[in-house]
């Protein structure tokens, strides 16, 4: 290759690719470099037979509504682009206390903690969602997207001084291992796993 670029990326996967549109949106010569025949990393699928297989996960939650906590949503907007997301109505589950559908939504998952375990299992799991309701806001009040390596961050970020000034008591609990939070609110054995 006989052409100048700015940055080399060393792997197609999510970050990769969300890093070098990025890095291209904001004026640089960006070349991404991939061992693989197909870019993508676990976001690619391959066919067999007729079949097509998803290589890595297939459930990216937020992506389909906006705005979105999601951070690949956010650099999705930022670039533009546009994805047809099929948005699932729940899944199969197949797990040693039973098989059954998991509808998305809270209330599905309060009718299958009733059916496989007890009225103790629902209060733990109600208790856990309000005692995490901070840590999500928290943990969405600087969207990843307004971060930069430049002197604008301070505009860019600076929007969110005051969500993250009313959410830095969360904010640094969010550097500590979910166990801590758990352990503290859920004794029931299929919430904690």
């Amino acid at each position: 290759m006989n052409q100048d670029t700015d940055v080399v990326v060393i792997g197609s996967g999510i970050g990769g690719l969300c890093c070098a549109g990025l890095l291209a949106k904001y004026g640089l010569n960006v070349i991404v470099c991939e061992s693989h025949s197909v870019a993508g990393g676990a976001a690619h699928s391959f066919s067999r037979q007729g079949y097509t297989f998803d290589s890595g996960p297939s459930l990216f939650s937020g992506m389909s509504t906006r705005p979105s906590t999601n951070p690949l949503a956010h650099v999705l907007d930022a670039l533009d682009e546009t994805v047809d997301w099929l948005t699932y109505d729940g899944w199969g589950c197949a797990m040693p206390e039973g098989q059954f559908f998991a509808a998305v939504g809270n209330e599905s998952f309060i009718e299958i903690l009733t059916k496989l375990r007890n009225k103790q299992a629902v209060q733990e799991w109600q208790r856990l969602q309000t005692v995490m309701l901070p840590f999500g806001r928290a943990a969405t009040s600087l969207p990843p997207i307004a971060l930069r390596n430049d002197w604008q961050v301070a505009f860019s970020a600076g929007k969110y001084f005051w969500k993250m000034l009313r959410d830095l008591p969360q904010l640094t609990m969010l550097t500590q291992p979910f166990s801590n939070i758990l352990e503290a609110e859920v004794s029931d054995p299929f919430i904690l796993n």
